[in-house]
């Protein structure tokens, strides 16, 4: 499976389980829990009956049907006795999200692990709302085959999801703004319910901005989904990584599947709730910018530049509150003030929150995109965006929209900084 495109949000205003395939896996109050599952050996003379693939797929089948139809007693009997306990608890979680599909597909053919259990390769694919993006999480299963096959385990190989880690609390805001629905899903740890509570509130107000600002065909249809993990180290795990280093300080990262519509927007609840409410409605803007373009651009050849992703989703962000430059780019406009103008545009490397400055780098982006914003408005910045998504090169798609390449709009960017610092 392509491997998940990650943008974040830095504060500028205010992996995966190592879970064996041989162990029953379940997770009370958000630390895992394993009891030991012990696998005889292959041997020569253990049994070397077919397997049923025919019995694997119904399995599959009635565990999907199961969390689709809120059958709890249909999920326990797929479940071997020993591993109840813990699929129960992985239904009970299943449930509070009320998807709107849920499926299993096995990959490729079952293996024997010993004389009475086998492991299967899992595709798991699901949507939580109408409309909202298809996500796929790869698994791997351990049946127990005595009277027919039973789940022992069934351990994520890829990142996992929250409802993975710790119980959740599901939110829905439904409400009819100017240009369609808004529609967002919120599913958080059970733990930061007053964070659900407050983006809930907050969403269709902002996908409202949003859609305005990014007309085009797809925009208008692109669910949001919101996720709260109890803490950074869930967020961490959420991501695939083992060290938190940087994310202290990101309130929000949208993530996906490079070129296709984003999966969710995972938010960071320490971050996320220090900031004052201008600041929380920058982050939700400027994430739901980053799916609102996934949603407009999916299915593009090339890569955006950061400082342009970045920079978008700010100049759009910022233009909703009453913020000035110097709040919003403080650190360029004091090297400017200085007469120290840049002389390139921001690396992909300067964001990284682990890094010196990635203050400095978003306000060079947001400044960067506002210079092209004050020539031909937010329609021909997304222009660039899109040009540049779909395959264009950075300087054509700048050639076209604004009549120059990327070393005319450089001396551009330092002209409109010098207007911003005499006038911010």
């Amino acid at each position: 499976m392509p491997g998940r495109e990650v943008v974040r949000r830095v504060l500028a205003v205010a992996g995966m389980l190592a879970l064996g395939f041989l162990t029953v896996v379940g997770v009370v109050h958000g630390q895992p829990v394993a009891a030991p599952v012990t696998t005889p050996p292959t041997s020569a003379g253990a049994p070397r009956e077919a397997l049923d693939v025919a019995a694997v797929d119904a399995l599959l089948a009635t565990r999907a049907r199961a969390v689709s139809d809120d059958d709890r007693a249909a999920w326990a009997g797929t479940v071997a006795p020993v591993a109840q306990p813990l699929q129960g608890q992985v239904f009970d979680r299943l449930r509070v999200l009320r998807p709107v599909r849920w499926t299993y597909t096995r990959v490729g053919e079952p293996v024997r692990a010993g004389a009475t259990r086998m492991r299967v390769d899992v595709r798991l694919t699901y949507e939580l709302a109408d409309g909202g993006p298809t996500v796929t999480r790869p698994q791997t299963w351990v049946l127990q085959l005595d009277g027919g096959p039973k789940v022992l385990s069934t351990a994520s190989t890829a990142t996992p999801d929250l409802w993975d880690l710790t119980p959740v609390v599901r939110r829905t805001a439904n409400a009819r703004t100017d240009t369609g629905d808004a529609r967002c899903t919120v599913v958080a740890a059970a733990s930061r319910r007053p964070v659900a509570t407050q983006l809930v509130d907050l969403c269709p107000d902002v996908l409202d901005t949003v859609q305005k600002a990014v007309r085009a065909p797809g925009a208008d249809r692109a669910p949001v989904t919101l996720v709260v993990p109890q803490d950074v180290g869930q967020l961490a795990t959420l991501l695939g990584r083992t060290d938190p280093a940087g994310l202290d300080r990101t309130a929000a990262i949208t993530v996906g599947v490079a070129h296709q519509p984003a999966e969710a927007v995972l938010i960071n609840p320490e971050a996320f709730g220090q900031l004052r409410a201008v600041g929380r409605r920058v982050v939700l803007t400027h994430e739901l910018v980053h799916v609102a373009t996934r949603a407009v651009e999916a299915g593009g050849t090339a890569t955006v530049p950061t400082w342009l992703d970045e920079g978008t989703a700010d100049e759009i962000a910022y233009a909703a509150t009453d913020l000035d430059a110097e709040t919003i780019a403080g650190p360029v406009l004091d090297q400017a003030r200085a007469g120290r103008y840049p002389t390139r545009l921001p690396t992909s490397a300067a964001f990284d929150a682990t890094g010196a400055a990635p203050d400095l780098a978003y306000a060079q982006a947001w400044s960067a995109a506002d210079t092209i914003e004050a020539d031909k408005g937010v329609a021909g910045l997304l222009k660039v965006h899109r040009l540049v998504a779909g395959g264009t090169s950075l300087d054509a798609a700048l050639q076209q929209v604004l009549g120059t390449g990327t070393a005319g709009f450089v001396s551009m960017w330092q002209q409109h900084l010098g207007r911003l610092v005499q006038n911010p």
